[in-house]
């Protein structure tokens, strides 16, 4: 066996929405009897995003838009000193901004939302923030890193332990309905000698506001 070869795997990628500002506020009337200030009201923008796994048809209906997928991801050609090596090689995965209307965004791929969701009601435009949890790497945290990129951007490299508390987002918008496939490459430092080491984790995307 290769002893610079580090197997590595990914498991869930999943998707937590969250409500960004937007809206108006509702000003105060004045007259020239009484000076009153009416209740102030603020009201937030919807946001809502779904994530998509176009190649997962088995079972039937499992390429449909949904909060999480677990593709079958095994990437095990990692080696030190290596850099830019896509591990998101043979899965196709979009993340939305949903408005309502993703099914119709990607034409055969992506054309419906599960049964176990509802369509969005996302009103603002977004970046995606992500952070990587449910970590089980312990020899490799501090010596792997990850970049992830939508439309050929990407983020810079951090290490497993540094996305792990990330809150910078990434390039480009998503505006309302929009859907772009998601890449993740690696590098792994020199000088790693470990073998047969595994590093699992989820990749977790936050919309944030633009």
């Amino acid at each position: 066996m290769d002893p610079r070869k580090v197997t590595l795997l990914r498991s869930v990628l999943s998707l937590v929405a969250v409500v960004a500002l937007g809206g108006g506020v509702t000003y105060a009337l004045f007259t020239s009897n009484q000076v009153t200030v009416s209740q102030t009201q603020v009201t937030t923008g919807s946001a809502d995003l779904k994530i998509c796994n176009s190649l997962n048809s088995t079972p039937a209906g499992s390429n449909t838009w949904k909060t999480s997928v677990s593709p079958l991801i095994n990437f095990d050609g990692i080696s030190p000193g290596d850099s830019d090596v896509d591990i998101s090689t043979g899965v196709s995965i979009y993340v939305g901004n949903d408005g309502g209307q993703l099914q119709d965004n990607l034409g055969a791929e992506c054309n419906s939302y599960d049964a176990t969701v509802t369509a969005g009601s996302s009103t603002v435009d977004m970046k995606m923030v992500p952070v990587v949890t449910a970590t089980s790497c312990p020899n490799l945290s501090g010596d792997l890193q990850l970049r992830f990129g939508f439309d050929g951007t990407f983020t810079a490299y951090k290490t497993i332990t540094n996305w792990g508390t990330n809150t910078s987002a990434l390039g480009p918008t998503f505006a309302v309905d929009d859907a772009k496939l998601l890449a993740m490459q690696a590098k792994l430092a020199n000088g790693v000698t470990l073998q047969d080491e595994n590093c699992t984790f989820d990749v977790n995307f936050t919309g944030e506001q633009v």
